[in-house]
């Protein structure tokens, strides 16, 4: 017969083993639960938006190669630098051609002055004939020597030569900033290639384009928000310029230019902007994240959690949607604003199996089970 502290002892150890069998039962339905992300739905504002994206160029881009080859002799500007419409950019060497010209406006002159002593003669000669001191064969002569000595053949050669001389300097075309110069003095500059670039950004455009879906939503003289990144953090404002009549033959899109004010220059060609531009809205509408829709057999569904007294449950629930923003997605029927929606951890799932909320907080057992 056992002692009274003995059986007392006995019976201690059988309830710790009982509650030890019930901890660990319990453990074991609270590892069975899975891991899940969740969302409520709630009532707001969604919107449909068109992304276009495109690079930026400048409002005016204009290559100057020199007029004609040459050595280069001068260059004046260096990349970055504002220029002014006419102003001198670059020279060639031109010692030959100053010397022809002044060969050539010399020979303008010794004509010139023939011209006009030929040009008196005759006058005196007509003077007189006029008085019958002379004959009209020797009035024919003085016009004759007068004709001959026309400087106009000798001004034309001096315009021709001055135009080659003139075209060794070259001049910017266009008011802007010098995009690049590929020259090097003494070099030879070609009339194959580039010299100077200058581009004017005072106004920069986009060049994108839109489906046959969308190209209904865009008009001229429409305003949009641009998003340059690499420019700054807040959107620009823009307007579309250019829609075109008819679709590219090979992508089947609809090119668009969309023009923006520059004028702090904070935009360089070459960037990349976006545009989300709304095309319709929806108000006071339930919505929930994309990312809680599970697609089967072409119907959307969510898993809704429940509470139950076993704790939290899942159940599959089809929904129908309406508009569809980048992130949230409208629900027209299904589920309500408040009900609380699986987004991340559903491959795992099905209907009526547990599951544990942890919303970013899982510790890296629970992590796992998450997709």
């Amino acid at each position: 017969m056992l002692k009274p502290n003995k059986y007392l002892i006995v019976v201690f150890l059988l309830l710790c083993c009982l509650l030890t069998a019930c901890g660990k039962e319990e453990a074991v339905v609270k590892e069975s639960a899975i891991a899940v992300e969740t969302a409520t739905a709630q009532v707001n504002d969604i919107s449909q938006v068109i992304h276009i994206s495109g690079q930026i160029i400048p409002q005016l881009e204009v290559n100057v190669l020199p007029h004609i080859p040459g050595f280069v002799k001068s260059i004046e500007v260096a990349v970055g630098d504002r220029v002014k419409e006419g102003q001198l950019l670059f020279s060639i060497e031109n010692g030959d051609l100053a010397a022809s010209l002044s060969q050539a406006q010399a020979a303008y002159q010794v004509a010139k002055s023939a011209n006009d002593n030929a040009g008196t003669n005759y006058n005196r000669m007509k003077a007189l004939y006029d008085e019958g001191a002379i004959s009209l064969s020797q009035l024919e002569q003085a016009k004759v020597a007068m004709d001959s000595t026309n400087p106009a053949a000798a001004a034309a050669a001096v315009q021709a030569v001055r135009v080659q001389y003139e075209n060794t300097y070259n001049k910017a075309p266009i008011a802007g900033q010098v995009a690049s110069c590929d020259l090097v003095l003494g070099g030879l500059a070609s009339q194959q290639a580039v010299a100077v670039r200058i581009v004017d950004i005072a106004k920069v455009k986009m060049k994108g384009s839109v489906s046959e879906s969308q190209i209904g939503s865009i008009k001229i003289g429409q305003t949009v928000q641009i998003t340059i990144q690499s420019a700054s953090a807040e959107p620009f404002a823009g307007t579309v310029t250019t829609v075109a009549p008819a679709a590219d033959s090979m992508t089947m899109t609809f090119p668009i230019e969309i023009t923006i004010d520059n004028a702090q220059n904070k935009i360089k060609a070459g960037m990349f902007g976006e545009v989300v531009l709304p095309v319709q809205t929806h108000k006071d509408v339930v919505v929930i994240p994309n990312s809680a829709i599970v697609t089967q057999d072409d119907q959307k569904q969510v898993f809704v959690v429940e509470s139950t007294q076993d704790g939290l449950v899942c159940r599959l629930v089809k929904i129908e949607t309406g508009l569809e923003s980048d992130d949230m997605v409208e629900i027209i029927s299904g589920i309500a604003s408040g009900d609380k929606v699986v987004t991340k951890g559903q491959n795992q799932l099905q209907d009526g199996m547990s599951v544990q909320e942890t919303n970013g907080l899982a510790d890296a057992n629970t992590a796992k089970n998450l997709s």
